[in-house]
Parts: structure tokens; C-alpha cells; sequence
């Protein structure tokens, strides 16, 4: 796998940094976890303060673009992405549906 860095913005008001990347890979796609330490790994961080916010592929070409956001502490990435996000990168728990109860078969008379 080979990175190129598109665009690095750091955002002080949320502790973060931005970064977009492009991805070019030989083989099959990286699955989320591998993309992520690679990642983590050309840009310096820690993948526990990292989240590996979008990944976009276009069919026939072996690239993709991601967004990685890069956080001070696990606890300010926990507070500020979706829970959606961070059960993807598996830093939290996917969130439980709720069964439904059945209604109780009427009674006899």
C-alpha cells in the first residue's frame, strides 16, 4: 500500500486533526482495520486516539480516499463521533435493538 496525503487541517476548536488521504493498494481492498494502521502509521499516531472517519472505493481502480481523524485522548473521540462511527472502528459497542414485546393471545371467554 502506498499513501498520499491530500489535505492535513488541524481544528482547535474540537481538538482534532482532519486528515484526507488517497490510498493506492495492489491486491484486494484493505478491510477498516488494516486501512487504519496504515494510517495511523504514515501519519505518526496512535490508533486509539484515531478514528477512521469515511472510506470511499470507485469500482475497477485500486485507490481509495479516507478520512482519518486524529484526537489528544480516546475519551475526546468518544465524546465527539457518532456512535455509529466508532462501532465501525470498533471502539464502541453497536447499539442493541430493542425486542418487542408480543401482545398476549386474547383471553377465552
Amino acid at each position: 500500500m502506498d499513501a498520499k496525503i491530500i489535505s492535513n487541517k488541524e481544528n482547535g476548536i474540537i481538538g482534532r486533526k482532519e486528515i484526507h488521504m488517497e490510498v493506492s493498494f495492489e491486491k484486494n481492498t484493505p478491510n477498516r482495520k488494516e486501512l487504519k494502521q496504515f494510517l495511523c502509521s504514515k501519519v505518526g499516531a496512535n490508533p486509539d486516539t484515531a478514528v477512521l472517519r469515511s472510506v470511499e472505493t470507485n469500482f475497477g481502480i485500486r485507490a481509495l480516499k479516507a478520512l482519518l481523524h486524529v484526537y489528544q485522548s480516546k475519551e475526546a473521540a468518544l465524546a465527539t463521533e457518532p456512535r455509529h462511527i466508532l462501532a465501525r472502528d470498533g471502539m464502541a459497542e453497536k447499539k442493541k435493538k430493542k425486542e418487542k414485546k408480543k401482545a398476549a393471545p386474547p383471553a377465552k371467554k
